[in-house]
């Protein structure tokens, strides 16, 4: 009979390189959770062309660098901090790079993607020296909540905007979209059912909302 542990088991491999079980977790868990926070990133995949598409960029492209970067950052954090974070593209400097710095300023995507490259190397340059503490230890923690709650307000704006339940509006910049498109019907369903789920306590809402209306989606 073969005993060798499972990828399920708490004695597998994985289980004692990750420290699951130590954690209150089990394998099983963790693989639902990390196809949940996937399928809540993969509109990157799709968004992240778009945008740097408009600079000029090819966006099949930019696609495929989108998605070799996710996952080799994405292995990379886990198996370096043995944590549950996802690397990907953020959806603020991409903007700043089509809209503001290439086509408001008139540069090539080219001259951006150098400027990229690197503000990137002084980064990792800080992040690896104690620079990186005194910067920390600087920010006001008033500041840091700001940012993280900006930072929140944006990536859910460009969501909004995406589905069409924000629209553009000369006379207040913003505005509410028709909630006769099928998209927004689509999206407010999704909304709905994760509300409702969260409330009543049923695991694994952002997961069940997310098949459900990609579901709808293809009809």
């Amino acid at each position: 009979m073969n005993t060798s542990p499972t990828i399920g088991s708490n004695n597998s491999f994985w289980d004692r390189k990750c420290n699951v079980t130590e954690r209150g977790s089990t394998i099983k868990r963790e693989i639902f959770a990390g196809i949940t926070s996937f399928l809540c990133v993969s509109y990157v995949l799709a968004v992240n062309p778009i945008i740097l598409g408009a600079s000029g960029m090819n966006e099949g492209a930019v696609f495929t660098a989108t998605a070799i970067c996710g996952i080799i950052i994405t292995l990379l954090l886990g198996f370096y901090t043995n944590m549950p974070y996802i690397g990907i593209s953020g959806m603020g400097i991409n903007a700043y790079f089509s809209y503001t710095v290439v086509i408001q300023m008139h540069h090539s995507f080219m001259f951006a993607l150098t400027a990229e490259l690197i503000a990137g190397l002084l980064i990792l340059l800080i992040a690896l020296t104690p620079i990186k503490d005194y910067i920390f230890e600087a920010i006001p923690h008033n500041l840091k909540l700001a940012v993280t709650a900006g930072i929140g307000l944006f990536i859910a704006l460009i969501g909004l905007s995406s589905v069409g339940i924000v629209v553009a509006n000369q006379g207040t910049i913003v505005g509410l979209g028709s909630f006769t498109d099928p998209n927004v019907i689509i999206a407010m369903i999704g909304v709905i059912l994760i509300t409702a789920m969260t409330a009543r306590g049923i695991k694994g809402t952002m997961f069940i909302a997310i098949i459900v209306c990609a579901i709808l989606g293809v009809f």
